[in-house]
């Protein structure tokens, strides 16, 4: 009798796959996946909401893509104590340029040119001007160059304010990012650079929106592909002299 008993407990176990240690995990299991999927739930929702308030606001975490974004930067070029007038080229083979209203327009061509290779360089390129972090010169004017280049009595150094922050390293491979506000300057060190004039300018736009459309020396490619024949425009290197404003 205490035999046919035994058999009968172990057939309801393993019918019931296990006793009660098989039937009390499949809670808990089912319990954490549930709380698994509200958090991640609620970790989707804070991102979208992030997300949504920075487009909302027009501003961005990352450069432009090529043949889609259309991204505006207030820039202004000061030159030891006062702004140089913003730069008047125009010309537009990679779509980083200026319409001369102290605005960088950036809506890349080129993929070579878009995310984060659309830098500060792209657009001093663009526009003939020279720069690296030794020597600054606009199209058509004299270099200011570190070491033999002073403003009045002190020398100057190559540096950029972007967004507040002073930046003295790597200056042409400063991002451009949306509705940003970059003053490029050669000044002395612990100069306080003020914020570029053309600022109120990224509220009067009127070109957003438009489509980008090359200059005849430009060199454009399908989305999606890099350029190989884009022609470089650096300016050549020439003798510095000292600015004595």
């Amino acid at each position: 009798m205490g035999r046919a008993s035994s058999s009968k407990k172990v057939s309801r176990a393993a019918g019931t796959g296990g006793g009660r240690t098989a039937r009390g995990s499949r809670p808990l299991l089912w319990y954490g996946s549930m709380a698994l999927v509200v958090i991640v739930g609620f970790g989707l929702i804070a991102t979208s909401r992030t997300e949504h308030r920075a487009s909302a606001s027009g501003s961005a975490s990352t450069p432009p893509v090529a043949n889609r974004d259309h991204w505006h930067i207030a820039y202004g070029v000061y030159l030891c104590d006062a702004f140089a007038p913003p730069i008047t080229e125009q010309r537009d083979p990679k779509g980083i340029h200026t319409h001369g209203d102290g605005i960088i327009h950036a809506h890349p061509f080129l993929r070579s040119v878009s995310g984060h290779n659309a830098t500060l360089g792209v657009f001093a390129e663009t526009v003939r001007m020279t720069l690296n972090d030794h020597e600054l010169r606009l199209p058509g004017d004299k270099f200011y160059k570190e070491g033999s280049t002073k403003c009045g009595d002190k020398p100057g150094i190559v540096q950029a304010l972007v967004n507040g922050k002073l930046v003295t390293k790597d200056i042409a491979k400063i991002q451009l990012k949306e509705r940003e506000h970059i003053t490029l300057a050669f000044a002395p060190v612990g100069t306080t650079l003020p914020e570029p004039p053309s600022v109120p300018n990224l509220d009067k736009l009127t070109d957003v929106g438009t489509k980008p459309t090359p200059t005849p020396d430009s060199t454009t490619v399908p989305d999606g592909t890099t350029d190989s024949t884009a022609p470089p425009t650096t300016a050549a290197s020439e003798s510095s002299t000292t600015a004595k404003p």
